[in-house]
């Protein structure tokens, strides 16, 4: 049997449920998380492979004041018995230390997925706004072509005129 395997692991802060299920399978299989890359993760074989967990990344500023609730935070995780692997798009990746079975660090259904509503609608509401409306000003364009022009119809004017502002088209 293979000892290390390599495979795609890219997950983010929306898909921890899926990042935990995956390596809840990988476990049952006898395979440890060893370590994260960019794209991909690398396992190695154990016969009793130490559990993983994973959560949102709660601090990821360097304000001074989330650098102590972040260290307070894997303090605690540590005393619990997990060490923080790695951390890779958004998301904690815990380990349990050697020897022990710990339970989950996160158990409120409530508060799984505070941080990730917290911190994804306005990336997410502002690329649906400027999909839409670019979307829109398409379809404004082509089946109304005499309508009033719209804040997608900008954007789609300067990828028609080539290098010309924005600002520049805005006004006629």
């Amino acid at each position: 049997m293979k000892e290390k395997m390599t495979r795609w692991f890219r997950y983010t802060a929306e898909d921890v449920k899926a990042a935990q299920a995956e390596l809840d399978e990988l476990a049952e299989q006898g395979w440890e998380l060893a370590e994260l890359g960019i794209f991909t993760a690398s396992f190695r074989h154990a016969e009793q492979p130490r559990r993983c967990w994973v959560e949102p990344a709660r601090w990821t500023s360097i304000r001074r004041k989330d650098e102590q609730a972040r260290t307070d935070y894997l303090a605690l995780c540590e005393e619990a018995g997990w060490n923080l692997l790695d951390e890779a798009g958004g998301l904690f990746y815990f380990q349990a230390q050697p020897d022990t079975d710990p339970a989950p660090i996160q158990t409120d259904g409530s508060l799984e997925w505070e941080d990730v509503l917290k911190k994804k609608p306005v990336e997410s509401g502002l690329h649906l706004f400027l999909s839409g409306d670019l979307l829109g000003g398409l379809v404004r364009r082509t089946v109304f072509p005499g309508s009033a022009p719209g804040v997608g119809d900008v954007f789609l004017q300067w990828g028609y005129a080539g290098s010309e502002p924005p600002a520049a088209l805005a006004g006629g």
